[in-house]
């Protein structure tokens, strides 16, 4: 049977907030990677500086993309919106325990040739986990609440026991929510006149040539 919901088990590790580990500063370590079950991409879309990031879902409190597209379509349409100058970014949905009633294989999501899963031999790159939240009432939206410190960021945790904590809270009262993988864009990095990358958000991150995003503009990686 064609599973609703495959899904793919990349390495994704946090963007790190300080330099690498080396021989002067040892006790410095490396960043987390995880192996997360991703299911696809979702749209973020800002609805005002500073505002809330929305993703229109389906109506099932599932907190399902209502159009499950590949990564390569999502890419195309954060640049078409951030054409019309609206803030937008892709970020990756993660299973979770309700999905297990669903059939589900092991394979990458439609349109994995898209730049997220183009580097295969490194990992991919998070700022965080995100929490797409639906309050009760609502119906077709959720959202992920806005980054205290960077306008043009969705808010996320560092710590999956932090986003574990926050889900717990939410469902005692009622609350649907979904984690998300904040991936990177190409549009976080600014180019430095060495020909080097620096991502705005971490500036200090030492961050290494595997990692640099792809020249298309705006692609979801």
């Amino acid at each position: 049977m064609e599973s609703r919901f495959p899904f793919d088990t990349p390495s994704v590790r946090l963007v790190p907030e300080k330099p690498w580990a080396n021989a002067v500063v040892p006790t410095i370590r490396r960043p987390a990677v995880y192996r997360p079950l991703i299911l696809g991409p979702v749209l973020l879309v800002q609805s005002a500086r500073g505002g809330p990031w929305v993703v229109e879902v389906k109506d099932d409190r599932r907190l399902l993309p209502a159009i499950q597209t590949g990564w390569d379509a999502v890419g195309t349409q954060v640049a078409r919106r951030r054409a019309l100058g609206l803030n937008c970014r892709a970020a990756a949905a993660l299973m979770v325990p309700e999905d297990a009633g669903e059939a589900v294989r092991h394979r990458p999501p439609t349109g994995c040739r898209g730049s997220l899963f183009r580097r295969r031999t490194s990992p991919l790159e998070m700022y965080g986990w995100s929490l797409l939240i639906q309050p009760r009432g609502i119906h077709g939206a959720a959202h992920v609440d806005p980054h205290d410190e960077f306008p043009d960021l969705p808010a996320f945790f560092k710590l999956p026991r932090e986003l574990l904590d926050r889900v717990e809270f939410l469902a005692s009262r009622g609350i649907a929510s979904r984690p998300l993988a904040l991936v990177t864009s190409a549009a976080d990095f600014d180019r430095r006149p060495d020909g080097t990358f620096r991502n705005r958000f971490t500036p200090a991150a030492d961050l290494d040539a595997a990692w640099v995003p792809s020249p298309r503009p705006d692609p979801p990686s």
